[in-house]
């Protein structure tokens, strides 16, 4: 964190340490950043020089009338202020597979099939997606999580199953938790 005092700037870090900056008359805002970020660099950036920072393929390059963008592929034709603005434009975009356009990878394997589709009444819908929505996920990330919380169960021996109830019952815990959960016929 940074505050100014006094004419002053002091960077407080992590644990309670501060530091007070050089601040020839002055110092703005902008160039105080630039001298705490070469004292404490952002996560996954690495300062090659004062006017170089580097992040994977990505790189902020100062110029004369400001900070460029430079990828693999090319120079971003926008202009930055500083160079904190240009690593938070590429931070928004480096996990995009495609360079500065198109969708954020899910995770680290993009998905290449999905899940049969599986009928249900509108009530069974309605629970499953309030359900998800309370627990803060999305309904891929709720089905994700209910077939590990499955696998899980089965794996420590707490899980039964009854071939016969197929469509008519939820599956049952085993007896050891005491818990039964039918659909109404």
């Amino acid at each position: 964190m940074l505050s100014r005092m006094g004419g002053a700037w002091t960077l407080r870090m992590p644990g309670g340490v501060e530091l007070l900056l050089e601040s020839s008359g002055g110092t703005t805002l902008d160039t105080a950043i630039e001298q705490a970020d070469l004292i404490f660099p952002p996560e996954d950036w690495t300062a090659e020089s004062e006017n170089r920072w580097t992040r994977g393929a990505w790189a902020c390059v100062r110029v004369e009338t400001g900070w460029m963008v430079e990828h693999p592929r090319g120079r971003m034709k926008q202009r930055f202020a500083s160079c904190d603005r240009a690593r938070k434009w590429v931070d928004l975009r480096v996990d995009r597979p495609g360079g500065i356009r198109g969708p954020r990878l899910r995770t680290d394997a993009p998905a290449l099939c999905t899940f049969p589709d599986v009928r249900v009444t509108q009530e069974e819908r309605e629970k499953a997606m309030k359900l998800a929505k309370s627990l803060g996920l999305t309904f891929a990330d709720f089905l994700r999580s209910a077939v590990q919380l499955v696998d899980d169960l089965n794996a420590a021996g707490t899980f039964d199953t009854d071939a016969t109830a197929r469509g008519k019952k939820l599956i049952p815990l085993s007896p050891a938790r005491n818990v039964r959960a039918t659909y109404a016929e």
